[in-house]
């Protein structure tokens, strides 16, 4: 949902420069389809079939955090693409917090087990926590 949350403030601050077509709304489409699909993949099919949800989170977690970082490729490439969104890219403060995020997402996807993923998550949703206060 932090995630998500992101997307929404970015798409804010592109608003004057997406214009309503056919290709925006496809692109828009296949961008949250990509998020039901993360959002998807955390619960298990058969709930009864898997009692331990986290066990469940941490034997999928690569795929659904990919699936995150991916995105996170995406919109910055589009904001690259674009001069008047490009400049928010090279702000100093920007470049932290994304160059944070983005090696957080990736230590989440490596950490080598639970302990360590469990330290790593927490300091993502502090990363986000931290980003929305400022």
């Amino acid at each position: 949902m932090l995630d998500l949350l992101s997307f929404w403030q970015a798409a804010w601050t592109g608003r004057n420069v997406v214009g309503v077509s056919g290709h925006s709304l496809l692109a828009i489409t296949v961008f949250a389809s990509a998020y039901y699909l993360a959002a998807h993949l955390v619960f298990p099919r058969q709930v009864d079939d898997q009692p331990d949800f986290d066990a469940h989170f941490f034997r999928i977690r690569r795929v659904v955090i990919g699936v995150l970082f991916v995105l996170l490729l995406c919109q910055i490439g589009w904001f690259a693409s674009v001069p008047s969104l490009a400049i928010h890219l090279v702000r100093p403060l920007s470049l932290v917090l994304t160059g944070t995020l983005a090696a957080l997402m990736i230590a989440a996807m490596l950490a080598p087990g639970e302990r360590w993923c469990r330290l790593v998550m927490a300091a993502l949703v502090g990363r986000y926590v931290i980003v929305y206060l400022l």
